[in-house]
């Protein structure tokens, strides 16, 4: 019952601090493209850096995406608890 009550509560937070790591997220990149954009020679350095952070992002998404829902293992793991599986 402690444990329902904590996944809840965890959820919950991180359902609330979504929107505080979204806009600290888009101001730092307000930021570095401001800092890296004083001058025109820093525009490709810019771009690199936009660039790979987008690409970072994109195969880190693309990573979670592959991966077994959390409650999906949770059930499995619950299931070889009960038959007498040794669960690491």
């Amino acid at each position: 019952m402690k444990r329902t009550r904590f996944r809840r509560l965890v959820r919950l937070i991180g359902w609330l601090l979504t929107p505080v790591v979204v806009w600290a997220a888009s101001f730092l990149g307000g930021w570095l493209g401001a800092a890296l954009g004083k001058t025109m020679r820093y525009m490709v350095g810019g771009g690199v850096a936009a660039g790979t952070l987008a690409f970072v992002g994109w195969v880190w998404l693309a990573w979670w995406r592959g991966r077994e829902p959390m409650d999906r293992l949770e059930r499995r793991r619950r299931k070889r608890a009960k038959s007498g599986v040794e669960v690491e």
